[in-house]
């Protein structure tokens, strides 16, 4: 069972919260969420798309480990479009350590993140991500979306 809690980040920026600054409770019933995907989860950054749409980022230690993409629609309901049911996870260039820290969404609705990996020797190093507005690899970017 899937038990694990995805944090929203964008909550403290206010976008959640009427001009008042009371949750809207038309996000998600209640105004706040928790998402889950498998084992830990941890989001970094988050950005809105110009329908209301959100993309959040972060990282898994599920299967496989790395950077973690969840995107909501403006209601805050999971967009099931999108990757895998919502989410899509891409492993930091084969470390079992990977993340993603901050995304920004392009015109066109692609989406790039960047994270870090830890190599074999400890190292730490950047990573970009890039993915069509679907969820999918943008293949004509680095090596299948990476770099």
């Amino acid at each position: 069972m899937k038990k694990i809690l995805f944090a929203l980040l964008w909550f403290v920026s206010g976008s959640t919260f009427s001009q008042s600054m009371h949750l809207d409770t038309t996000f998600n019933g209640i105004g706040t969420g928790v998402y889950s995907y498998e084992d830990y989860e941890q989001a970094h950054d988050a950005a809105t798309y110009p329908d209301g749409k959100i993309i959040i980022s972060g990282y898994t230690t599920g299967t496989p480990q790395g950077l973690l993409l969840l995107r909501l629609k403006s209601n805050g309901t999971i967009d099931s479009t999108f990757g895998d049911d919502g989410f899509v996870v891409g492993a930091s260039n084969s470390s079992p350590q990977g993340s993603g820290d901050k995304v920004i969404i392009q015109p066109d609705g692609g989406i790039i993140a960047n994270g870090r990996y830890i190599d074999g020797d400890g190292d730490r190093n950047l990573t970009l991500f890039k993915y069509n507005y679907d969820g999918s690899p943008d293949a004509i970017f680095g090596l299948e979306g990476k770099l």
